[in-house]
């Protein structure tokens, strides 16, 4: 993160953040309530319809960024940002 906006307390400058291709969901309607924003008729998403993340900075909803651990590479941290937060709503929802 090279820059934060006000009212924004849980990332700081300097941390490593994820963007998800869900960028943001109204966070009021039945699906977001629900825990499931990604069937929002509100939903934004990255690359889709707000940019994306194929460039050297990118602006993301603080909301919706998951925080990357320092100790891990980009490159297989990755997998876990599409791949891996899918496998962990299911598990989730299935309480396994």
């Amino acid at each position: 993160i090279v820059a934060v906006g006000g009212g924004v307390g849980h990332v700081k400058e300097g941390d490593r953040v994820g963007i998800p291709w869900l960028y943001s969901a109204c966070g009021h309607c039945e699906h977001c309530l629900g825990g499931w924003e990604t069937l929002c008729e509100q939903q934004q998403n990255a690359g889709y319809s707000v940019n994306g993340g194929f460039a050297e900075y990118a602006l993301a909803d603080a909301n919706y960024v998951g925080l990357l651990p320092k100790e891990v590479g980009f490159v297989e941290i990755a997998p876990v940002l599409c791949a891996g937060v899918t496998v962990y709503k299911g598990l989730k929802v299935t309480d396994t």
